[in-house]
């Protein structure tokens, strides 16, 4: 972990990291075709989330962004290196 912030780890923790951030308005300007890639996301025994979108923050993403495709992975946080066949198999589909 000789490259690693714990100072980040701390703000995405608390949420702090997202703080002052318009994401819904953000999210609602964005106008081309858009993929969003979902991989699992599991909550620990004592309730925290364990990844950085659960199901309800993908609901408002996919209700913010007008024409937003969703494809679920079945792996952890690191979708193109765990599952890169299909990776790679979904972005050449949006080319």
């Amino acid at each position: 972990m000789n490259r690693y912030d714990p100072r980040f780890g701390e703000a995405f923790y608390t949420d702090s990291f997202h703080a002052g951030i318009p994401h819904e308005e953000l999210l609602r300007n964005i106008y081309c075709r858009t993929m969003f890639m979902k991989a699992k996301a599991d909550v620990s025994s004592d309730g925290i989330l364990l990844g950085a979108l659960g199901e309800e923050d993908l609901h408002q993403v996919l209700e913010a962004v007008p024409d937003c495709r969703l494809i679920r992975f079945d792996c952890g946080h690191g979708i193109h290196v765990e599952k890169t066949k299909e990776f790679i198999q979904q972005v050449e589909i949006v080319r």
